[in-house]
């Protein structure tokens, strides 16, 4: 886990080198230059390399030579980003075939005929959002697609929007320096190999307990963690203990998922008397021992950074 953290931090970094050192190989990849898609009062809107009025950076590539690749695909439910609820995914592609690196930060854009077949190899920890990773065996060819190309957001109006044949995309955002790129995919055959949910001591960092971790809010002799909102008790957590046990709220969606293949999702947590969380008992490390299930919003609070801070200096960290 830590050295796939590494690969994404590297990548974020890299974009802009990427782009300016023509590292796409150009046998096959053709860079959309766009500086004669439109103009306004003279000057060309849409270039190599743009970024748009927050910083933000793109470019936009064409298949030019048919190609096909195989080799393994990670997908990895990590921290979350102050920045962005997607900051919370990533996936890493490793390409057996030498020289093509540059596609390791890129999702599988896969066709809708391909979402189940790939849900189906999903664990449920996975679905829940729980850390961890999944690691898959991969063979696809890659193609082009008809999409929008712009590089400033639709209510820029000093941009001409644009369509064209595009089977890569590179995109970096300055807030998290985290990417969103992809690669359109087609004929894809998909083999789970290994996957690997995180424990406990992945959860107790500042950044993870300062926008997701909760503690016990109220006086009460314990509080119930519930299979369903308001439905079978599942675990009576006394607050006694509260000191001793990790609560992690987590996103009440089985969709999110879909990011890690360029699909749109949005989060469900429609019922918001009700927390979806994480829960690890006293002494429990191993996240097969934690119990997921739904605690009432009047019985438990965010902590917040600074209860985070707290909590981890009481523990030594």
């Amino acid at each position: 886990m830590k050295g796939l953290l590494k690969v994404i931090v590297g990548f974020c970094f890299a974009f802009s080198f990427l782009v300016a050192n023509d590292e796409v190989d150009s046998t096959y990849f053709k860079l959309l230059e766009g500086c004669n898609w439109g103009q306004l009062n003279g000057k060309t809107q849409l270039c190599k390399g743009n970024n748009d009025a927050a910083g933000d950076s793109y470019a936009y590539y064409k298949l030019i030579k048919p190609l096909s690749l195989s080799g393994e695909i990670v997908f990895a439910n990590i921290e979350p980003s102050e920045c962005s609820d997607n900051e919370t995914m990533s996936s890493i592609f490793y390409p057996k075939r030498s020289g093509f690196s540059f596609l390791q930060t890129a999702r599988l854009s896969v066709a809708d005929k391909d979402i189940k077949q790939i849900e189906n190899l999903l664990p449920k920890w996975f679905l829940d959002g729980l850390l961890g990773e999944v690691r898959f065996q991969v063979s696809f060819e890659i193609e082009n697609r008809k999409e929008r190309v712009i590089f400033d957001g639709d209510s820029a109006g000093n941009i001409v929007p644009h369509s064209d044949l595009v089977a890569l995309k590179y995109e970096r955002h300055v807030c998290s320096g985290g990417s969103y790129d992809k690669i359109n995919v087609s004929n894809l055959t998909i083999k789970k190999i290994s996957e690997k949910p995180s424990n406990r001591d992945a959860y107790e960092n500042v950044l993870m307990l300062g926008l997701t971790g909760y503690e016990i809010s109220v006086t009460d002799e314990f509080v119930n963690l519930r299979e369903t909102p308001n439905g079978k008790i599942l675990e009576r957590i006394y607050t006694k203990d509260k000191e001793d046990v990790l609560i992690i709220g987590i996103y009440n969606t089985r969709k999110s998922w879909q990011y890690f293949i360029d699909k749109k999702f949005s989060f469900n947590n429609a019922n918001d008397k009700w927390i979806k969380v994480l829960y690890f008992p006293p002494r429990i490390k191993d996240v097969h021992k934690a119990i997921i299930g739904y605690i009432h919003t009047s019985q438990i609070k965010l902590m917040f950074f600074d209860g985070a801070e707290k909590r981890l200096r009481r523990l030594g960290k």
